[in-house]
């Protein structure tokens, strides 16, 4: 496969604690604390955690199609599963 520019290709973790570093840079709070429920509210969500209560206005789900956040913002999604795997090239 030839492309036009170079491509790189990212450990899911690698990914996750850049986007998380950049979010906090930006402002954002982060709680490492396990959610046990969310719930919408007039003014945006209230998610309970072992630590205690978390208020925000905007939040993101990025735990997955099966996650808590998802089947409570989006329960009509029907979530597949379906077994694949991926495999890349590597030079070294």
């Amino acid at each position: 496969m030839r492309l036009d520019r170079p491509l790189r290709i990212v450990p899911r973790e690698t990914l996750g604690r850049w986007q998380l570093e950049r979010a906090v840079r930006a402002g954002a709070q982060h709680v490492a604390a396990k959610v046990d429920s969310i719930c919408r509210t007039p003014t945006g969500w209230s998610l309970r955690t072992g630590a205690g209560e978390v208020r925000c206005s905007f939040l993101v789900g990025a735990d997955g199609a099966a996650s808590l956040v998802r089947r409570v913002a989006a329960p009509a999604f029907r979530v597949e599963l379906a077994p694949t795997r991926v495999s890349y090239p590597a030079w070294v």
